[in-house]
């Protein structure tokens, strides 16, 4: 599946190999604005005290989505979602650890618990929730099997700063798809695109279920297990008469956003294949790129010629930054070769900055990313045929990006 990601960045011969073979294989530690970061041997069942509203807690995950994680504490607990917090989506065929809140819940009642490769702990009471965005970033332990070599030389490069597989479905990555359907308002397509499009990775009895929507929606809803809610929402809605839009709006809000944001991102990843084949630079700016001090919400403004030398300087510093938009209604494009780029994205696509002010219900002004990033704290250790890595990756940036860049495949 295409998620525009066409290029390799690095002249680092790669090592080829396989990751994921095990949950163990690859570990998440989310790490939190104060630098606390907690992997899973150092999970403890315990309250620290504190005060406050909200109930902090580390969650440990195996092999579980963020968003399915969320909704079945939701229904265990019996609250509402929008009650529990957290900092990021972490990766789902995985070990991960990350930190969650709950407005107003009892500890004890969250304890008691018991759900499958889920454990809670290290929990305390603060007067803030988590929410979306409070991490640095995560540190990782990866185990890459069946290497066909090993690196005789530091990995030292900037990485494009591409969205990995994750952000489009890891089983069926098709959320950019669905989020072009949307912003162009063709609702049909994208429900039915949701519903029935079938991926090898799915069981047969879903297979056989998505492969019925296109025949009866009456036959796909009593094939579909009650697990899926989603598709069963969707499917009602349509036998009960509801247009194609009303279909889709039965979703969660939160999911219908997550469909534009996927598309969002797929243009981006375009939009930095294309810099690269254009052979205009992963790290230091040009004339005509955006620019950005390093930190939350600064102004962004697009580079002059006669700037570029010190701006480059301050790039080197880690004062400045590159970025790309994530398109929406106000977003704010380069000029000259940068600025090409991105229009030429667009008009393949067919699309403009307008069509995402009404999708759906739903409107993006859009927002800026950065072009590039570093691994830091990079560590390799040789293990008979595997390579163990262990490595931080600041907030909004993929460990799969690098590691396609290291393992070159």
């Amino acid at each position: 599946m295409d998620v525009g990601i066409d290029v390799y960045c690095t002249d680092f011969y790669g090592v080829g190999g396989k990751i994921k073979s095990k949950p163990e294989d690859f570990v998440v530690a989310e790490t939190s604005p104060e630098g606390e970061c907690i992997f899973p041997d150092m999970l403890k069942g315990e309250l620290k005290g504190g005060a406050g509203r909200y109930l902090v807690f580390w969650l440990l995950k195996v092999n579980w989505d963020t968003l399915k994680v969320v909704r079945e504490l939701a229904r265990r607990l019996r609250i509402s979602k929008k009650r529990i917090g957290f900092a990021g989506m972490k990766d789902t065929n995985a070990l991960t650890v990350q930190r969650m809140s709950i407005r107003d819940i009892d500890y004890k009642k969250l304890m008691k618990i018991r759900i499958k490769d889920i454990k809670v702990g290290n929990l305390r009471y603060s007067e803030k929730p988590v929410k979306l965005g409070d991490l640095l970033g995560n540190r990782f332990k990866v185990k890459i099997r069946e290497v066909e070599t090993v690196p005789d030389k530091k990995f030292d490069y900037p990485i494009l700063n591409f969205y990995g597989i994750q952000r489009f479905g890891e089983i069926r990555p098709i959320s950019h798809i669905i989020g072009r359907h949307i912003v162009k308002k063709e609702y049909k397509n994208a429900v039915m695109c949701y519903l029935s499009e079938i991926f090898e990775r799915e069981r047969e009895e879903i297979k056989e279920a998505r492969r019925a929507v296109k025949k009866s929606f009456e036959d796909a809803i009593e094939l579909f297990p009650k697990g899926f809610v989603y598709e069963r929402a969707m499917l009602q809605t349509l036998i009960n008469g509801g247009s194609y839009r009303d279909s889709l709006l039965s979703l969660p809000s939160r999911l219908i956003s997550l469909f534009i944001h996927a598309y969002q991102s797929y243009l981006f990843n375009k939009m930095l294949s294309l810099r690269f084949k254009m052979n205009l630079p992963v790290e230091s700016a040009v004339s005509g790129d955006l620019v950005t001090l390093r930190g939350e919400n600064c102004p962004v403004k697009v580079l002059k010629a006669w700037e570029v030398k010190k701006i480059n300087r301050w790039i080197k510093k880690g004062k400045v930054r590159v970025v790309f938009p994530l398109i929406g209604s106000k977003s704010k494009f380069p000029a000259d070769e940068p600025g090409e780029v991105v229009n030429k994205v667009l008009e393949n696509e067919e699309i403009n900055k307008e069509d995402f002010i009404s999708c759906a219900t739903f409107s993006s002004k859009g927002s800026y990313r950065c072009v590039s990033f570093r691994v830091k704290d990079l560590n390799i250790e040789r293990e008979k045929n595997s390579l163990k890595l262990s490595f931080f990756i600041e907030k909004g940036s993929y460990a799969t990006v690098f590691l396609r860049e290291f393992m070159k495949s």
